[in-house]
């Protein structure tokens, strides 16, 4: 039987790394200290991922998803300057990766860098090959953008934007509802948004908590305040004013004009 040099070849990196393997002397792929790098990301210890992610990109250094997640342990202890080196060499190796694009966003924004944020996120929001669902989120970031810069309209068109092209996205929804009570005071629109919100953040994030907890009954409490001081008020009668409409209408359809406005 006649083997050719390529399968020798192939047929030797197969047992040196088998072989490597086996007596542990070969090199380390650092996929092990990914996964316990995530693993611990995902389980809240920043500082043990932090850690288990640099032994990986010791061993591998242009790997994206270890750089992404050593992005994200480094933002989430507030290590901005590292964050953005970490997001900046995995643009270097992934310079289109949408994933990399919005965190870079989220870091540039935590930098008050919002010029470059803004960029990024139009980047990712403007690109109509990329999914409903990435350019919500991108619009999103847009929005928040925004908000930070005090352009509430701006903000307004970039939050339903995002809800428009993906209805499920939670941040939107409550980014909305934010803005609503704090710039426009539209509290009954805020209320709303902000209850649409809690029914998709099914994560039940901490920020959700304190949604339902204060920030709801809050608005609640505004909004029985607003009608309770509106003039007249104290002397609502439901009744009466149910009489009152019929007779409007009833006017209105004889074409006694004057009597119906006085009704109404």
């Amino acid at each position: 039987m006649k083997f050719s040099l390529s399968f020798a070849l192939k047929s030797f990196v197969i047992s040196a790394a088998a072989a490597g393997m086996f007596t542990g002397c070969g090199p380390s792929d650092g996929l092990a200290d990914l996964a316990s790098g995530k693993a611990a990301y995902e389980a809240g210890d920043f500082k043990r991922a932090e850690k288990l992610l640099a032994k990986s990109l010791e061993d591998v250094p242009g790997r994206t998803d270890t750089l992404v997640y050593m992005a994200l342990a480094k933002l989430a202890l507030a290590d901005l300057d590292g964050a953005e080196n970490a997001i900046s060499a995995a643009s270097n190796y992934s310079a289109d990766d949408v994933d990399v694009k919005l965190l870079a966003a989220q870091i540039a924004w935590h930098k008050k860098d919002y010029s470059k944020a803004e960029k990024l996120y139009k980047e990712v929001s403007d690109n109509l090959s990329n999914d409903a669902a990435i350019r919500s989120q991108a619009w999103c970031g847009r929005g928040v953008v925004a908000t930070t810069c005090d352009e509430p309209d701006m903000a307004r068109i970039a939050f339903l934007t995002a809800i428009r092209l993906d209805r499920k996205n939670a941040a939107a929804w409550y980014n909305l509802g934010i803005l609503y009570r704090d710039a426009f005071g539209y509290l009954e629109a805020a209320l709303e948004n902000l209850n649409i919100y809690v029914r998709l953040d099914t994560d039940a994030t901490p920020r959700m908590a304190k949604v339902q907890r204060t920030v709801i009954p809050g608005l609640q409490d505004s909004i029985r305040r607003a009608l309770a001081e509106r003039p007249g008020a104290s002397k609502r009668n439901s009744a009466a004013s149910a009489s009152a409409l019929s007779s409007a209408e009833s006017a209105f359809r004889k074409g006694e004009y004057k009597t119906a406005a006085s009704k109404y």
